[in-house]
């Protein structure tokens, strides 16, 4: 007996030595959540606990184990105004459905009485506005809002602007300015993932992202502020610090909200103010997107700015010296001193296609010079790719060398044959922009491979097969030449409604690229 004991033994010690234990590193980062933070990092300056919210909310998305009875998130962003809290929904947007403005937006200070609950919900049987759910000839047209209600599951539905990703932001703009009645609301949609709108139509908020913005505690910290002698906190230059923020702003949620409400919030993220070095790179990011906004806008007419180190710090002193100073005041600085001269120049046709626009400051203003074909060396002179810092493209050897493909058809533009050494007889600039970008993504795809994500792009046509096929064949010379993009599989419908599906390996930037360029492709994460 004590021989078989022992024995039992024995084989225990040697099945422990057989097994092995190691600890999950939950924190290590996917492929596509290290793309979704680098996109989040590129995009949002400073802010570190709003970032951390940004991966929560991701992972959240993709969790297989979240729980199916509740919305997948819900976060409330909170501090000082103006410190770019609604930015990171709309990053979100853009990520998840290629378009920022993907989401229902709802102004917590239009519902401040009980009676605005009927715009959120619709009217009871009975009343003015009531919209029955089984009357098919009241629902809205494809594409239109529904009025009656703005929080129908067709609204929810409908803000995904055509994204095939089910997920549905919803962002409650200072939530606490809401009647006691829209919270109440809002609590039945997280605690169950669905509430009832007056016509007794079911909405779903299980696929939901739910963010609520505040500046909750932020008056009350001013008086205290302003009672222990700093009155004017711009003024005697001191800021509120970090720990005060926090403090206030947790001491009025306490006060504003029920314990059941809080319970139900996944996240409460305090935002800081915002430094003038952030402020600063805010600056840069805002002029990177007024550039983008003229391409979208003017592509007959694309110019490039160029702003002065002295034309950026004279923005930011005069965002900074303001009493309200930070990023509103910023956005209003660039509306005045930089958007209205500019378009006022466009307006005017003062400024045309392939001009360089220089901005410096004289006598304390700024001053915008055009240098007319100036376009062609500053956009195409240096270009930085990762891992090998600036290229220099200066020379036309240099460009032949960089822009390789001698021979690339853009559709729907000409090809162009020799495409680097144009010189001063830029044909089409709007397409040497669309090169410039292709090609330097094509170089960071070499550096950036854990990046890479399959998608599934598909073409369609109702009734035209040969037109089909043409525009699916310059889709490919684009992806495989021009962007070196991998297209691992195809696949073509040869009845009506005639299709082309592309599966491919691609940067998020690269899909980007080709959503701008192919407005008609659909374009879908294989997960």
């Amino acid at each position: 007996m004590q021989k078989q004991e022992q024995t039992a033994k024995t084989i225990d010690r040697a099945a422990d030595d057989k097994r092995s234990r190691s600890r999950l590193d939950v924190s290590r980062l996917t492929e596509e959540e290290s793309a979704f933070m680098a996109f989040i990092d590129e995009n949002m300056v400073g802010q570190p606990a709003a970032k951390r919210a940004a991966l929560r909310i991701h992972r959240a998305i993709h969790n297989p184990l979240r729980d199916p009875n509740r919305p997948i998130f819900s976060v409330i962003l909170a501090g000082e105004s103006r410190t770019g809290k609604t930015h990171l929904v709309r990053l979100l947007a853009r990520w998840f459905h290629s378009d920022e403005k993907a989401m229902v937006k709802v102004n917590g200070g239009e519902f401040q009485e009980r009676y605005a609950l009927n715009r959120l919900i619709g009217s009871p049987h009975g009343y003015i506005g009531f919209n029955d759910a089984n009357d098919s000839s009241r629902k809205p047209r494809e594409g239109k809002k529904d009025t009656s209600a703005l929080l129908s599951q067709y609204n929810l539905d409908q803000s995904r602007r055509g994204s095939s990703r089910d997920v549905t932001f919803v962002l409650f703009d200072e939530w606490e300015k809401m009647h006691g009645d829209m919270i109440n609301l809002l609590l039945a949609g997280l605690d169950d993932g669905e509430f009832t709108l007056a016509n007794n139509e079911d909405v779903n908020f299980r696929n939901v992202v739910v963010v609520m913005t505040s500046n909750m505690g932020m008056k009350e910290l001013e008086a205290s502020m302003s009672s222990i002698g700093f009155n004017n906190d711009r003024a005697s230059g001191r800021k509120p610090s970090a720990v005060e923020v926090e403090a206030s702003v947790q001491k009025a949620y306490r006060q504003k909200s029920s314990p059941e409400f809080r319970n139900r919030i996944d996240m409460l993220v305090v935002y800081e103010s915002l430094s003038s070095a952030q402020l600063s790179d805010i600056i840069n990011l805002e002029i990177d997107q007024v550039q983008r906004r003229i391409m979208a806008v003017a592509p007959d007419r694309l110019f490039v700015l160029k702003a002065s180190e002295r034309a950026r710090d004279f923005l930011l002193n005069q965002a900074i010296a303001s009493e309200d100073g930070g990023l509103a005041n910023l956005k209003r600085q660039l509306n005045e001193c930089l958007l209205e001269p500019l378009g006022t120049a466009l307006n005017l046709g003062m400024v045309k296609m392939g001009d360089l626009v220089e901005i410096d400051v004289e006598s304390g203003e700024l001053v915008f010079d055009v240098l007319s074909g100036g376009m062609e060396v500053d956009a195409f002179s240096r270009i930085p790719i990762l891992g090998q810092g600036e290229v220099d493209l200066s020379t036309t050897e240099a460009r032949q060398a960089f822009f390789s493909p001698t021979h690339v058809s853009l559709a729907p533009g000409m090809p162009l044959s020799g495409y680097a050494t144009i010189g001063g007889a830029l044909l089409n600039l709007s397409e040497l922009m669309f090169l410039q970008r292709a090609v330097e993504l094509k170089a960071l795809a070499r550096f950036q491979s854990p990046f890479l994500a399959d998608y599934e792009i598909r073409l369609s046509d109702a009734d035209n097969l040969d037109r089909l096929t043409s525009r699916a064949f310059s889709l490919v010379r684009d992806l495989t030449d021009l962007m070196g993009v991998k297209v691992l599989a195809s696949e073509t419908t040869y009845q009506p409604p005639y299709s082309v599906s592309l599966r491919v390996r691609a940067l998020p930037g690269q899909v980007d690229l080709l959503r701008l360029r192919y407005s008609e492709i659909s374009i879908e994460l294989i997960n």
